[in-house]
């Protein structure tokens, strides 16, 4: 059964388990390839009101993640079950996604790997992994947190999208019309 604030208990069965590669794979991104750590978090063309936007899908998304912590699983279940398959189907593309990103020309829009099928794989696949999370621990808390998450984030999207647009021109444009934003026909 879903609940809409589980049980709050310390575990080593917790979501948390599942934020790990999600982390980690950040973390190595920052350590690894500097010029690309510098890319992805630069905000050096948005607005303030972008800035803002892009602050609270962050810290709604580690939000979920601090809350990940005290979540158990729902070992056994079919929520756990599902929640690992959705789990499963976002993580492993995140993070191609995120060497993906890694290994980019900082001049090139990043249009290889993962970004043949999503123009924001980042973003969308590792909302699909918190969803996954959320599931297998039958929490609706969490779910409505990455469908916050996720509806700020689109907002931080149309600003990336309109930055590559004007930065890299007819060849992204073109990349555009031919990659979808999120995923399939998203």
């Amino acid at each position: 059964m879903m609940h809409l604030i589980p049980d709050f208990k310390i575990g080593w069965c917790n979501g948390w388990v599942g934020t790990i590669p999600i982390i980690l794979s950040m973390i190595i991104l920052l350590i690894a390839n500097k010029e690309a750590a510098k890319r992805a978090v630069s905000m050096s063309a948005y607005t303030a009101k972008e800035k803002y936007q892009t602050f609270l899908s962050t810290f709604v998304f580690f939000g979920a993640v601090v809350y990940s912590v005290v979540l158990p699983f729902r070992l056994g279940t079919m929520w756990f079950y599902i929640g690992l398959i959705i789990y499963a189907l976002g993580c492993i593309p995140y993070i191609i996604s995120v060497v993906n990103f890694a290994s980019a020309p900082s001049n090139e829009p990043i249009v290889n790997g993962v970004y043949k099928l999503s123009r924001n794989p980042m973003y969308f696949f590792s909302a699909l992994t918190l969803l996954g999370i959320g599931i297998g621990c039958a929490s609706w808390f969490m779910i409505m947190l990455v469908v916050l998450h996720t509806a700020i984030n689109h907002l931080t999207i149309l600003a990336e999208e309109s930055y590559c647009s004007d930065k890299y021109g007819k060849s992204y444009r073109e990349y555009m019309k031919n990659v979808p934003r999120y995923f399939l026909f998203l």
